[in-house]
């Protein structure tokens, strides 16, 4: 599916699992002018290890571009080892916050997985901050 077409389709605070097939690298969900800081503070401390275990295996660098009116996340993660074989693999993954649109845009080969496993718990933890304001 093109990335094109995600993105005009984009849900609120969903992965639209009509048009996201598994093996895409790119998808994306709109969320609130509100909500947009919290789904960047949460996705921060999730990947820096204050909401999971497992911060020795993921990376996060962060960038701003001005230009464009974007928040951008660079994720490198290694994957659980395969059962089978006993390698890991090393993901990418770009998160873009779009400061004016409110978009949340996904792209690279750990998309995937993002999705399936870390989107939701992400989401639990963007709906907790609401409720505590």
């Amino acid at each position: 599916m093109s990335g094109g077409k995600q993105s005009r389709q984009a849900l609120f605070e969903e992965i639209n699992f009509k048009i996201y097939n598994d093996g895409d690298k790119t998808t994306a969900f709109m969320t609130s002018k509100e909500n947009l800081p919290l789904w960047i503070k949460c996705l921060d401390n999730f990947y820096r290890g204050r909401d999971n275990n497992a911060h020795e295996t993921h990376e996060i660098k962060w960038s701003k571009s001005d230009q464009q009116a974007k928040v951008m996340a660079q994720i490198q993660e290694q994957d659980p080892p395969d059962i089978a074989s006993g390698t890991t693999r090393l993901g990418n993954l770009t998160i873009s916050f779009y400061l004016t649109t409110y978009r949340v845009l996904i792209q690279g080969n750990h998309c995937g997985y993002w999705c399936r496993e870390i989107f939701p718990q992400l989401k639990e933890n963007v709906e907790k901050e609401r409720r505590d304001r």
